[in-house]
């Protein structure tokens, strides 16, 4: 039984491969790498991670719409590089070819990882918290303008 096979030849001339076992390896593809290089053998790879930033226009627009070329990934690590904030929602805005609690994004500035599922999560009561706090900043506002302009009054 083989565990490592040569692959990817098809993305050369043939002459070059990398020896993977499809079922177990990681495909690392940095930030440099697009996904339409991969077009010819994204349908083998099953754990992809690469290196974005969420906010770059031609990745947002253009090029996230090609992960849905990798049709068999079933585990992907993104490493956000703008940070976590900036990859809130991006499970519902682009398309991914596995589940959310099989996405899993990494900050490697605050060193944590958490898959799709648990960013939106820890995204959506952050900025639930920082709306109370903004709320309970108006209305304090509001009760001194009002206050004021009560005086005035008498």
């Amino acid at each position: 039984m083989e565990l490592y096979k040569q692959v990817f030849s098809e993305l050369d001339d043939g002459q070059r491969y990398v020896w993977l076992n499809l079922d177990i390896d990681m495909v690392s593809i940095g930030s440099r790498v697009s996904f339409g290089t991969f077009k010819p053998v994204a349908h083998m790879i099953k754990r992809l991670k690469f290196e974005r930033e969420n906010q770059t226009e031609y990745f947002y627009h253009f090029e996230s719409k090609d992960m849905l070329g990798f049709v068999n990934a079933e585990e992907i690590h993104v490493v956000c590089q703008d940070g976590f904030w900036d990859w809130h929602q991006a499970i519902e805005e682009h398309g991914w070819p596995c589940s959310a609690e099989n996405i899993f994004f990494i900050d490697v500035d605050k060193g944590l990882m958490m898959n799709g599922i648990e960013l939106e999560k820890m995204c959506d009561d952050e900025f639930e918290a920082l709306q109370r706090q903004y709320d309970e900043e108006d209305a304090e506002e509001a009760r001194i303008l009002f206050e004021e302009l009560t005086t005035l009054e008498d």
